[in-house]
């Protein structure tokens, strides 16, 4: 509450991003946030550019800014992009990609996406309680791409939740620039790109939180007692992930990452998947690591090259994020995700010295059942790693073969893995366990995804936009892809055609979800099919055509698909 002022309550926006396997980077500048209250005018949130990589957002949000709103309903939400510095890079690409609008024109300069809320999901500010907006870039509905002449098609198909019921991890970036020892608290400022202070958040530890300082992994005070320092500069870069109070703005800390081993500490690190190992356990090492590299001193990037790591048994620093095991390089595994900070030459990473960081990241497994779990076991045929096919991994380390993909075992204790049958096709995210031990399951899983019947992602378009690709909507939405350009269903081990006989069919899978209309570049959102459906009708009768559809759900049988999550691109 403003005692000098209108009252209002305070909001944290923060940006995330669902999975994509087509890209390995989409990093744009945000410029600006507007808010338009029922009673009139705008409210401003953000007025200075920050920097957003949506893919790394896969598995969290990142917080971009904390304000307060007057108290009341909201109409209307208007982010403003920047794309003249916009890098998008597709997987297996060493260049950035072009990315042009719907009708194959480059996007060069701000891009402003006005999001309308429905008037049944309007987001309403209320006094006493600390709000947050779940801004969802959904590169998987936003994006075609073009492999082949190296482009990305990008529509924003933006969506915001109000207070999401069970969120993502939130994370806060910037620099530690204040810490206080009795309330174990510390404050992060964000910055943009050129170091001017956009705006501070402050974040909250207990006698739980992880923290990785320098590359050692502590618990509560003690990590505290290590975090502190860093703030009497305030130029060191920290990474806090947690919850955000419903009451205050504060985030409450899981985990919080400092000095040696955080991105923009000053040094050069390389991040991607483990595709070769030289040495087994017990000595020092190099891997092989296939993704993206950055220069610190040049800013200098490259993307999806294949990197050589040097490793010290000894001085290597090895961690998990928000993990506080102790570990050693015999922990990194062929097939695991890594963060590896040292001193880059090259493509040749040198992280042997006493500051040299690897961090584990959580990785993506695919494959097909062999068959049912036994004793919280799963053998899979795997088929891929992240966006990686397994045939670009060399398993075999010191002459022992560590994993075999065909017998892929995954220890799924404590998931819910009923109804898994031969075939069954299997997503799971997790850690590849260490190498040189005997009888271990070669990755532990920490989230499990039948996408057999789930998870599916329903893609239509239509080129030129077609009056008769919707024969009707309501509560059931029918189409006539006779004329359509793509028609398939995605279930993450390739694209099943549909065909045009019986016609397909689009409706609610819940009774709640994220359903958007989007024309010019204008989004608007509805949280009920029911009205989502009425106002696409409309449209339709109007004479608006489509031009693409996409979904997010489930098509147990037949050609008809129950959504969580719909996109539909309309023109005149």
């Amino acid at each position: 509450m403003n005692g000098g002022g209108a009252a209002t309550s305070g909001a944290s926006f923060v940006f995330t991003d669902a999975a994509t396997d087509d890209l390995s980077m989409f990093e744009v500048d945000l410029v600006g946030i507007q808010l338009k209250p029922v009673s009139g005018g705008t409210v401003s949130v953000l007025a200075k550019r920050q920097r957003i990589d949506f893919v790394s957002l896969e598995s969290l949000a990142e917080i971009v800014a904390g304000v307060d709103l007057p108290l009341g309903f909201y109409t209307e939400m208007t982010l403003t992009f920047d794309f003249t510095d916009a890098n998008a890079v597709l997987k297996d690409k060493t260049t950035k990609a072009t990315i042009v609008d719907v009708d194959g024109n480059p996007i060069t300069g701000t891009l402003a996406v006005p999001v309308t809320f429905g008037s049944a999901s309007r987001p309403r500010i209320l006094a006493a309680k600390h709000h947050v907006f779940m801004i969802d870039l959904d590169l998987d509905q936003a994006i075609t791409v073009d492999v082949p002449n190296n482009r990305v098609s990008f529509v924003p198909a933006i969506s915001a939740e109000f207070d999401p019921t069970n969120p993502k991890p939130i994370a806060a970036t910037g620099y530690i620039v204040s810490a206080d020892s009795t309330a174990k608290s510390f404050e992060v400022e964000n910055r943009t790109p050129v170091g001017t202070p956009i705006g501070r958040y402050t974040v909250r530890t207990t006698s739980t939180t992880i923290f990785q300082i320098d590359g050692i992994e502590k618990i509560g005070d003690a990590g505290f007692a290590d975090l502190s320092p860093k703030a009497v500069s305030g130029t060191v870069r920290v990474f806090a992930q947690g919850t955000v109070s419903n009451i205050s703005r504060v985030l409450d800390a899981i985990a919080v990452e400092a000095g040696a081993g955080t991105p923009g500490n000053g040094q050069d690190w390389v991040e991607g998947l483990v595709t070769a190992r030289s040495a087994g356990a017990g000595v020092d090492t190099n891997i092989t690591v296939l993704g993206t590299s950055r220069k610190a001193g040049t800013n200098t990037r490259t993307f999806n090259t294949s990197h050589t790591i040097q490793l010290s048994r000894s001085s290597t620093k090895v961690l998990r994020r928000a993990q506080d095991t102790s570990l050693d390089t015999d922990a990194i595994q062929v097939g695991q995700r890594v963060m590896v900070f040292g001193s880059l030459s090259g493509t040749t990473l040198d992280a042997t010295s006493a500051s040299g960081v690897a961090r584990m990241l959580r990785a993506t497994y695919w494959g097909t059942a062999n068959g049912a779990t036994s004793g919280n076991r799963l053998s899979i045929n795997l088929a891929r790693i992240g966006g990686r096919a397994v045939g670009d991994f060399n398993f075999v380390v010191n002459s022992v073969t560590e994993v075999t993909p065909a017998t892929f075992q995954v220890d799924v204790s404590g998931l819910l893995t009923i109804g898994v049958t031969t075939g069954s096709k299997i997503r799971v995210q997790g850690w590849m366990n260490p190498v040189a031990v005997s009888g271990d399951a070669d990755c532990k899983a920490l989230s499990f995804d039948d996408r057999t019947n789930n998870s599916k992602l329903l893609v239509m378009a239509w080129a030129p936009a077609s009056a008769t690709g919707i024969t009707s909507a309501g509560p059931i939405v029918t189409f006539d892809v006779s004329g359509a350009a793509i028609k398939h269903v995605w279930d993450g081990f390739g694209n099943n055609a549909l065909t045009n006989t019986p016609p397909p069919t689009l409706s609610q899978l819940i009774g709640l979800g994220v359903f958007r209309i989007i024309k010019n570049g204008a989004i608007e959102q509805h949280l009920t099919f029911s009205a989502f459906g009425s106002s696409l009708a409309s449209r339709i009768s109007a004479g608006e055509k489509v031009l693409r559809v996409t979904s997010v759900g489930t098509m147990p049988t037949g050609q008809d698909f129950k959504g969580l999550l719909v996109t539909v691109v309309l023109k005149d």
